[in-house]
């Protein structure tokens, strides 16, 4: 086979795994992302669900225990004990895990509380 064949057959399959290597690099970083964004959401999941045990544990003790013992825990001692955690939970978020909230749950006051709710059931049903 003449050289010049050979060095056409060398350019054009350069080429070809030029190619097969950019595309692979791009499905790479791709495969990449979706881990990070993955690991990102399941980051700030945990984060925000266990700052939420933490708060409603925390008013339970200090607030929700004091009044029951005295026998005035009603609806709006129930409230209160809402707003306190919310207020507890809100003050430790990062603006990033706020944004985080509203953009894949919508209402960050009512996801909140809808979480509130579901840990105080968890825990009462252990």
């Amino acid at each position: 086979m003449p050289q010049e064949v050979i060095n056409i057959l060398l350019a054009g399959l350069g080429t070809i795994i030029t190619g097969l290597c950019a595309w692979a690099v791009t499905a790479f970083t791709k495969w990449m992302s979706t881990k990070t964004k993955d690991a990102k959401f399941n980051k700030f999941v945990c984060t925000i669900a266990e700052l939420t045990m933490n708060a409603v544990k925390e008013v339970y003790q200090t607030y929700v225990e004091a009044i029951k013992t005295e026998g005035h825990f009603d609806k709006e001692a129930q409230e209160k004990a809402l707003e306190m955690c919310l207020a507890k939970i809100k003050s430790q978020l990062a603006p990033d895990m706020l944004d985080f909230i509203g953009n894949n749950f919508g209402d960050v006051t009512n996801y909140l509380k809808s979480l509130i709710e579901s840990t105080i059931y968890s825990l009462k049903n252990k």
